[in-house]
């Protein structure tokens, strides 16, 4: 997520946390940041970007102000592109990134496994929180991908209603948790990540690392 970030709202000028443990967006992209289902945003500048709604300004003692800022249509669970631009790259997927319009088409590096034929879009999404995780459901006429605002990992499990095709999570936007499923979708995500059951983080390491990587920026040392 780090590194998503770093490369999607900040130049090599900007100042980044030099070991890598914080994330500052430096240069906002509304667009992004409903996709990856941001709702609000605190800045210490105003923006004048019409996508954001001021929703409050807070005063401080010495004179200096925060703003708070609401982004129309974030992504809760209801993106359903219909396809999916498939890379082997992390800066080309980096760049698709920037100029996709993340609602219609998901970007998916190819070194996932993972393909998508003729999908449809789901309708009656409804993600929810619960304990350890989420519940979500939907119907489509056919194949059907959702995208979450939730960060992938190895360690997510889903749990299916008895009867039901079983669904598959994938990997997209480089970061983000999808559900692959067929007209119906019932299903509990839970993040199963136990000391004696650590194994999943290490696969998420393991998955970045195969990633052919050409970053925009240079990590820091000992990331």
């Amino acid at each position: 997520m780090f590194s998503v970030l770093r490369d999607l709202f900040s130049i090599s000028s900007d100042e980044l946390d030099p070991i890598g443990s914080s994330t500052y967006l430096f240069r906002l992209n509304s667009r992004l940041l409903a996709a990856f289902g941001v709702r609000f945003v605190v800045s210490d500048g105003p923006l004048n970007d019409g996508a954001y709604t001021e929703r409050a300004v807070q005063t401080g003692h010495d004179g200096s102000k925060l703003w708070l800022y609401e982004l129309g249509s974030p992504n809760l669970g209801q993106y359903s592109p219909t396809s999916v631009a498939l890379t082997q790259d992390y800066a080309e997927a980096i760049e698709l990134l920037r100029r996709t319009d993340l609602q219609r088409t998901a970007v998916a590096l190819t070194s996932a496994g993972a393909r998508f034929d003729k999908l449809t879009t789901a309708a009656d999404v409804v993600l929810r929180a619960v304990r350890d995780g989420y519940h979500v459901s939907a119907r489509a006429p056919g194949a059907a991908l959702l995208v979450l605002p939730v960060q992938y990992s190895h360690c997510w499990r889903l749990s299916t209603t008895l009867g039901l095709q079983n669904p598959r999570l994938v990997r997209l936007n480089l970061v983000q948790t999808g559900i692959y499923f067929e007209r119906d979708l019932n299903a509990t995500l839970s993040f199963d990540f136990q000391p004696w059951r650590s194994g999943c983080r290490f696969d998420d390491a393991s998955e970045m690392k195969s990633f052919p990587t050409q970053r925009t920026q240079t990590l820091p040392a000992g990331f």
